[in-house]
């Protein structure tokens, strides 16, 4: 389970850091809060991946996951794409 989770958490670091990039250059309004959310989903992520028993891990993970992560994509990064679409 751990490598698995590993990929996971780099995954997300990166999507999280090619997402900021474009957000600082264009000086988005909600780039304070929107850093907030990648930095609770990012702590919670470590949390699982420092010592939980591997089902409650595996659990915990689904549920960030499908909760927080894809909530966060389907709703704040898709606030930043209509907010750019707008700005053109």
């Amino acid at each position: 389970m751990r490598p698995a989770l590993n990929q996971v958490s780099g995954f997300i670091k990166l999507h999280f850091a090619t997402e900021e990039r474009p957000m600082r250059t264009y000086e988005y309004p909600g780039f304070e809060r929107h850093i907030g959310e990648h930095l609770e989903i990012l702590s919670h992520l470590t949390d699982l991946l420092e010592g939980n028993p591997a089902l409650r891990t595996f659990l915990d993970a689904f549920i960030l996951l499908e909760n927080r992560v894809l909530e966060h994509m389907v709703c704040s990064d898709t606030s930043f794409e209509t907010w750019l679409a707008a700005e053109d």
